[in-house]
């Protein structure tokens, strides 16, 4: 039995349940962004901390994302 699939509904309902992701992870660059024009103002040592720091939290927060949509989809 062969199962047939409907791709442009396919991608519209993948696309109805990710943009609310796509859009989280827009805001956080954003905000790293900012962070980063903010320390940029304050000192050398400030925006050493921001080169440091924001590649740990993003890659904490990717992890984190992977386990949840994992445990989702796994519970599903």
């Amino acid at each position: 039995m062969t199962a047939t699939f409907d791709r442009p509904a396919l991608r519209r309902e993948v696309w109805r349940q990710s943009w609310p992701l796509v859009l989280q992870n827009l805001s956080r660059m954003v905000m790293f962004w900012v962070d980063t024009a903010f320390a940029g103002r304050l000192d050398e040592s400030a925006q050493a901390a921001m080169g440091v720091a924001g590649p740990i939290s993003y890659t904490i927060v990717s992890v984190l994302a992977a386990l949840s949509g994992g445990t989702v989809a796994t519970v599903s």
